[in-house]
């Protein structure tokens, strides 16, 4: 783990960013690979950097990607997050990379972790949407090393489409009043709800069963929307029966 892990325990915290120009000199981060990834400022380190693929990538944007990883490899960034197995594909050249896979890959169970691990991911950040009995599993069958996202803004969906009369980054209304937003990324729409996942009262019960990464999820939120204040414990306490 790099700088910044607690090593009475071997934790460490994780906030995941869409800009470089977010981070801060002392926090551990990570930043979603984008176009600002050729330009990010000379006293942020690619190093300690964790850089994160996106959840859904189109051919046509492939190259581009490929291109980034490539550059910031030069730059001795040793830390990757991939959000689709596949992706593990874009490495195959490089050595000495520690990738761990993302939350998108939405993985839930021993099995899966064995599978990439045999690919060569070097740990697994669990799908979010596990229920506490199912957290608590997990790291004692597990051959990888485990994180979770202990809060943020999770989206509904990623999607390639938007409804011809739907605008983004401003407030929309399900047919049971339920609030989200659309913000664009590349070429995508991702679709939030106006509230936050939060675990992080479960932090030390995580800990305890062996998770050793902890991921917050810093989204921009517009000025259009406000969240509401929920507990945010999506599936924790209903489980997935």
């Amino acid at each position: 783990f790099p700088k910044g892990t607690d090593r009475k325990n071997g934790v460490v915290e994780i906030n995941i960013h869409r800009t470089i120009t977010s981070i801060t000199q002392k926090e551990v981060a990570g930043v979603w690979i984008n176009n600002e990834a050729k330009s990010f400022p000379a006293d942020i380190s690619a190093k300690k950097t964790w850089w994160w693929l996106p959840p859904v990538l189109w051919p046509e944007s492939e190259s581009d990607i490929t291109k980034h990883i490539d550059f910031l490899l030069k730059k001795d960034a040793k830390n990757f997050v991939i959000n689709m197995p596949w992706q593990m594909a874009l490495f195959r050249k490089s050595k000495d990379v520690n990738i761990w896979a993302g939350p998108f890959c939405n993985i839930a169970n021993a099995l899966a972790i064995k599978v990439l691990a045999e690919i060569g991911c070097k740990g697994v950040i669990i799908s979010p949407e596990l229920g506490k009995e199912d957290y608590m599993m997990l790291p004692e069958n597990s051959i990888l090393p485990l994180g979770v996202v202990l809060s943020g803004n999770w989206p509904l969906c990623v999607s390639r489409t938007l409804a011809d009369d739907m605008r983004t980054e401003i407030v929309f209304n399900s047919p049971k009043g339920e609030q989200a937003w659309v913000k664009k990324y590349g070429s995508d729409f991702w679709v939030y709800p106006n509230w936050r996942l939060d675990i992080r009262s479960k932090k030390q019960e995580l800990i305890k069963a062996g998770y050793r990464m902890f991921v917050h999820i810093i989204e921009p939120v517009p000025a259009e929307v406000t969240l509401k204040k929920r507990p945010g414990l999506w599936n924790w306490d209903i489980g997935l029966k």
